[in-house]
């Protein structure tokens, strides 16, 4: 069975980049940016939500929070270019922190952490 991955990320590059990934290793991608996230969230039903930390009007922990209170089962990565030392460890809605540009064989080594 494929799973689903909701990719939220204001970057047009980076959505295309994290999707095609993603699709590499037999994840439905589906994208959306910080303003219709959680709609498509619920449209859909994710086992992954994929968000990137900054954003214009929000930040990934405010829709990882959002998204955690509608189903706190759903498994939430937060992403940044920057460091991420400063939050890791500070918010429990946060399954796991990826620093991008991430690589196919680290996207993947950080995907199986979060089913263990």
């Amino acid at each position: 069975m494929d799973r689903c991955v909701l990719i939220i990320n204001d970057s047009k590059f980076e959505k295309r980049i994290l999707k095609d990934l993603f699709e590499k290793i037999n994840f439905r991608a589906i994208i959306a940016n910080e303003f219709n996230a959680i709609d498509i969230f619920l449209d859909n039903k994710p086992d992954l939500v994929f968000v990137n930390y900054v954003m214009e009007e929000t930040d990934g922990i405010s829709l990882i929070k959002k998204i955690k209170f509608v189903d706190s089962d759903v498994k939430c990565v937060l992403s940044s270019c920057d460091s991420m030392d400063d939050i890791v460890g500070k918010t429990l809605e946060v399954d796991e922190f990826i620093k991008t540009p991430i690589n196919l064989k680290d996207l993947v080594e950080k995907i199986i952490v979060l089913w263990e």
